[in-house]
């Protein structure tokens, strides 16, 4: 009995959940040889286990090598593969995920690849881990609530309560305002 390119990609996830990101991508490497007729969906899928696998770890340069695999691999990306950069970015927690989280933001943006909420929300959140409180908020603005939010909570994490207020009192305050008027 051979695996399916169905299991290889359930004990990925598996391996995903776990953060065991040698292992899923252990895993992809026999898809890739067992399961030659993969389409590039199933491709595409195996990448992003193994992107998350490497995030949920925390291990940032092991999550951007699988996504730059992806791309020599001829695989467009979507809007999840740069989730799960974004995240990663935001876990390493220093200026340095905040510019490379900018990066593969400006990145997508080139490919023409559109964000979404849980998108936005990783690069806030990225963005305000790493202290770049201005770009996290300019990029937050229009993205919509659950962004802001987390911007909100994160700047009240790291004991910034005046610019929480503020940032709280621009955004929420104003559009409650707004709406009022209307």
């Amino acid at each position: 009995l051979r695996p399916t390119p169905a299991n290889y990609l359930q004990a990925m996830r598996a391996c995903a959940a776990q953060g065991q990101g040698e292992q899923a991508a252990y895993l992809q490497h026999d898809l890739r040889q067992t399961c030659k007729d993969a389409g590039d969906d199933t491709l595409a899928t195996s990448c992003l286990w193994v992107m998350h696998a490497h995030a949920k770890a925390a291990r940032l340069l092991e999550t951007e090598q699988a996504f730059e695999e992806m791309l020599a691999m001829g695989l467009p990306p979507t809007v999840g593969h740069y989730t799960v950069l974004v995240d990663a970015c935001g876990k390493e927690g220093t200026e340095g995920g905040g510019e490379k989280a900018l990066r593969w933001l400006r990145h997508m943006d080139e490919r023409g690849v559109r964000g979404n909420a849980a998108l936005h929300t990783a690069a806030v959140v990225a963005l305000a881990r790493a202290g770049m409180w201005d770009e996290a908020y300019r990029y937050g603005m229009g993205q919509g609530a659950k962004p802001m939010r987390m911007l909100i909570d994160s700047l009240a994490k790291g004991g910034l309560w005046p610019l929480a207020c503020y940032v709280y009192d621009t955004v929420v305050v104003d559009k409650l305002l707004a709406a009022a008027d209307s």
